[in-house]
């Protein structure tokens, strides 16, 4: 079987992309005999080469022949389509969303076990996600995701001691951004941000609050009476006390 790999010619001085269109010479890494497909092999305006007919058993490198240089090493990368148009392994992976057990997505990972190109039958060489269909918010439980198929975001984005939050028609009734429990504060929280929208009287503010400490609370961007409370169980809240309408809030919190 056989396989196209790709490479990049960079200027030894500049590292930048060589746009001369140099001659490219290909080589076994296993005993140097040069690679012979029949005409020569040059460069891209971009600096690209690109090499087809690769002997699958056999790992190569190119050299660029640039003017008053030494022989710039090209580094030549298989691609995980090359891999399986030339017999290699793909196999799909479910990914399971850790908060509900169902299903979200494929993963696929390509494994040549006789490959020589640093694969072998364990080596995840792509393990990108396309979800079948968008990731509701409830489904993400923790960690990076991202992508053009999920169109649902959770309202917050939560590590330890750290909150992006977004609440609405926040009044009178307290609504938590941490509970009561593990992770909670031990010594109090700051809101390092925010952006802050009153339902009737038009008015917007932004910025952030002073320190609270346990059993205390902290007017949030000056906006009159819009608090960040940690209570005495280290439970963090917010509330709006001022009276008619309500806020809604996007606020950057931090605790410890």
């Amino acid at each position: 079987m056989v396989y196209t790999a790709t490479g990049i010619v960079l200027h030894p001085v500049a590292g930048t992309p060589v746009t001369s269109q140099p001659r490219v010479r290909v080589y076994s890494l296993a005993d140097f005999t040069e690679f012979s497909p029949g005409t020569p092999i040059y460069a891209a305006a971009s600096g690209v080469v690109t090499v087809t007919g690769l002997t699958d058993t056999v790992q190569y490198a190119g050299f660029a022949f640039l003017s008053r240089h030494k022989p710039q090493y090209v580094p030549l990368v298989i691609s995980a389509a090359s891999l399986v148009a030339g017999g290699a392994f793909a196999t799909p992976v479910a990914v399971v969303s850790s908060a509900t057990g169902q299903t979200e997505g494929v993963a696929t990972t390509f494994a040549r076990s006789d490959h020589r190109h640093g694969i072998t039958a364990a080596s995840i060489v792509d393990a990108d996600v396309n979800a079948s269909a968008a990731i509701a918010a409830s489904k993400v439980a923790s960690g990076a995701f991202g992508g053009s198929a999920v169109t649902t975001f959770p309202s917050q984005f939560k590590a330890a001691g750290t909150m992006l939050w977004r609440g609405t028609a926040i009044g009178s009734s307290a609504q938590t951004l941490v509970a009561d429990g593990a992770g909670d504060a031990t010594y109090g929280a700051v809101c390092i941000h925010s952006v802050l929208k009153h339902s009737t009287e038009g008015l917007a503010y932004s910025g952030g609050s002073n320190f609270v400490e346990l059993s205390s609370e902290a007017v949030v961007a000056s906006a009159g009476s819009f608090y960040l409370r940690v209570n005495a169980n280290g439970s963090i809240d917010v509330r709006y006390t001022g009276g008619s309408g309500t806020y809604d809030a996007t606020l950057l919190i931090l605790w410890y």
